[in-house]
């Protein structure tokens, strides 16, 4: 590999000084060969330049040139940055090390490194208040989570800032004829529900007949009401086989909700294969922020939907979801001030290692005054544990997720997100 190499003089420069300087070096180029350098490159040598080689001054003082046939990628950060990297690689994971280096964070403005670093500590800790406090998160029936979470999970959604209900958000794109042809359909659709919920034959069937003969896109939101978030999947069933012979963009949003939320896989495909060609643009924009979310199965779903629908663009978002972390809740034994008891050899009443309660059987307590029992007893209770539930932190390996990102680009990098970023900076750059 052809390189010019320009050594600079140090002498004469203070040691601080020197120090000073390797500590101001924030850029990275990645080669092709595995290797790496750092330094400060020098101006027009960045990833939208056009120039033939890319020049950076090194660690050691060097100024080297590579040309860009042998560059894997470029990586511009702040000396602060590049500071708060080199600390993260080498700070051991102990509660201690990690709120260090989050106050640390928060005297430099990292702001999004801070919280890096306090999810960290919440992997060690994972019910301390005050760090989940700091991350700016709320419980909600027992859980901690972020506040935006738990308004979702409230059933608000945001605009313009706010949280507002579903149905809000919905008539606030709607015109007034608009909701009153909606509100035509309520009476019809809930009398053909109530039908084919009932024990008269001919009704059934007349219910079911009407609702499967709809083609108004204006009564989507009655049957969403009335049928899609009914608890009964046949009733989903018939919303999906509805809405989905419904043409036009206005019963999307309500498929996406089944593609992200539906439990029952077979209703979950039957939505899938309802989608047409001119719907798929807008499939993606309900379904992409699943990615996000905090149910791994809604990921999960979100990525099979983008996978089939979704093109180059939506492979960023893929790429961040490969691994993904969720909160679970699961029952652990308690046993917290529970002990078992005995009797040693001499007689004497003893507390044993922590354990079930234990209570002296009457047969053994007459055999040991009898004598039968010369080297002493123990005592387990039979009787079942105590359980408590605990939070625990799982980071997720998405396979659905890495099965989209396969089949959008044709290359398989596992689940290694730094390589599949690496990558794709390298295809924009060259696009």
């Amino acid at each position: 590999m052809a390189r010019s190499l320009r050594f600079m003089s140090c002498a004469g420069l203070p040691l601080c000084l020197m120090l000073m300087q390797v500590a101001a070096i924030a850029d990275v180029v990645r080669l092709k060969n595995g290797g790496e350098l750092r330094g400060s490159l020098h101006k027009g040598s960045n990833a939208a330049s056009q120039q033939a080689s890319v020049t950076i001054d090194s660690l050691s003082g060097a100024t080297v040139s590579i040309p860009r046939t042998e560059i894997e990628s470029i990586q511009v950060r702040s000396p602060v940055m590049e500071e708060y990297i080199s600390r993260s690689r080498e700070i051991p994971h102990t509660a201690e090390a990690h709120m260090q280096l989050a106050d640390w964070c928060a005297t430099k403005q990292l702001r999004a490194q801070r919280e890096e670093q306090l999810e960290l500590l919440l992997e060690l800790q994972p019910e301390n208040e005050q760090i989940h406090r700091a991350l700016g998160h709320v419980q909600y029936e027992g859980e901690w989570m972020s506040r935006d979470d738990a308004m979702t999970k409230q059933g608000y959604v945001k605009h313009k800032g706010k949280w507002i209900t579903l149905l809000e958000m919905e008539l606030l794109g709607k015109t007034e004829a608009e909701r009153a042809a909606e509100q035509v359909w309520y009476p019809k659709v809930k009398q053909w529900a109530m039908w084919i919920g009932g024990r008269d034959a001919r009704r059934v069937h007349e219910g079911l007949t009407q609702l499967r003969s709809i083609q108004d896109p204006d009564a989507v939101a009655a049957l969403w009401n009335y049928l899609g978030q009914n608890p009964n999947a046949d009733y989903r069933r018939l919303f999906v086989e509805v809405a989905g012979q419904v043409k036009g963009i206005k019963p999307v949003r309500r498929l996406s909700q089944c593609l992200l939320y539906e439990g029952n896989q077979a209703i979950f495909e039957l939505a899938l294969g309802t989608i047409d060609e001119d719907q798929k643009t807008e499939v993606i924009k309900f379904c992409l922020p699943g990615l996000k979310d905090a149910s791994n199965d809604v990921v999960q779903r979100a990525a099979i939907v983008v996978g089939q629908f979704g093109d180059e663009r939506v492979i960023p978002d893929l790429i961040d979801a490969l691994i993904t972390s969720h909160r679970y809740k699961v029952q652990v034994p308690d046993t917290s001030n529970q002990y078992t008891v005995g009797i040693t050899p001499s007689g004497t009443p003893t507390m044993l290692a922590p354990g079930a309660y234990g209570y002296v059987p009457p047969e053994i307590d007459i055999l040991n005054r009898l004598g039968q029992l010369p080297f002493g007893y123990e005592v387990h209770s039979t009787m079942p544990r105590r359980m408590r539930t605990v939070t625990v932190k799982a980071d997720i390996h998405n396979s659905k997720v890495l099965g989209a990102l396969k089949h959008l680009t044709q290359k398989d990098f596992g689940y290694d997100q730094r390589e599949w970023q690496q990558w794709w900076a390298v295809q924009k750059a060259a696009s």
